[in-house]
């Protein structure tokens, strides 16, 4: 349900912070108070930076004090992003022109525009309009640091592509932040709920048939891939699957299940309980 909003989902400022914390080169400034700092830290498990403002920046403004900790942030990286947080964006502070004389990447993601994946989404649009699509192959989008499987996708994406002779652009977005310089035409995402709009749309990794949907797209601009060898493993991977369902229907009736989850792997796994278990999807 779109409508019920989980209280303990992350909000914008952490998607945010997730995207940017990916990016070897990139120094993440979190501008906000201590626990606006911690709680993504705490998540992403990923350095990041905080100006860490108190009573008296609200007041007074909170300028002077993330001017301090944007000098020493470029001391450790050749690029800053700032993450405006609830208490800055609601003062009303001019970060631009607080910042003036910094080359920085400014992005107002507080938590209270929407959850982690609308930040995930507008950070990954403040910093890809400066990509410069010059390489070939695929792009992996859809990594973020709050999945608990990102890791695992971002493998498994790599795998699939180098299968097929298909060369990695960008992973977006674990990657350095030189490798945006060189990105490839088409994005494929191995997460469909962390949008990174960068090139053409080649689809999601996420469910058999998607990964033969995506796969022989991407082959149709790439001459010299050869997918022949994904499908064959997609073919003995479903019949595993079929395998393993169709026992475990011979010794029970089709499960009942209630599904929490992203909406990506909430229609994936929902899918495979239809498809192979013979459960009853309610309209």
């Amino acid at each position: 349900m779109p409508e019920c909003i989980n209280p303990l989902w992350p909000c914008a400022l952490t998607g945010a912070a997730a995207f940017l914390a990916g990016f070897e080169g990139l120094s993440v400034v979190i501008h906000g108070s201590s626990g606006c700092y911690y709680y993504p830290r705490s998540l992403i498990k990923a350095p990041l930076l905080g100006s860490f403002i108190l009573e008296e920046e609200v007041i007074f403004g909170a300028g002077e004090r993330l001017r301090s900790v944007v000098s020493e942030a470029f001391e450790g990286a050749e690029r800053v992003a700032v993450v405006n947080s609830c208490v800055p964006a609601l003062m009303g502070e001019d970060l631009a022109a607080e910042l003036a004389g910094f080359s920085v990447l400014l992005v107002d993601s507080p938590g209270f525009i929407g959850d982690a994946e609308a930040g995930y989404k507008i950070a990954s649009e403040a910093l890809l309009k400066h990509a410069r699509i010059t390489g070939e192959g695929v792009n992996i989008g859809g990594i973020c640091l709050l999945d608990p499987f990102w890791r695992g996708n971002m493998h498994e994406s790599r795998r699939i592509l180098e299968m097929a002779g298909i060369p990695v652009g960008s992973i977006l977005a674990y990657d350095s932040v030189d490798s945006l310089m060189h990105a490839a035409p088409l994005t494929i995402s191995a997460n469909p709920d962390y949008t990174a709009e960068l090139g053409h749309d080649g689809g999601t990794f996420l469910g058999l048939e998607a990964v033969r949907k995506a796969i022989a797209g991407a082959a149709g601009l790439l001459p010299g891939a050869d997918v022949s060898c994904v499908l064959r493993e997609c073919d003995r991977a479903e019949e595993m699957v079929i395998s393993a369902c169709e026992k475990y229907l011979r010794r029970n009736d089709p499960p009942s299940a209630i599904i929490c989850a992203q909406a990506g792997y909430a229609d994936f796994f929902s899918g495979i309980l239809v498809q192979y278990f013979g459960a009853q999807q309610p309209p």
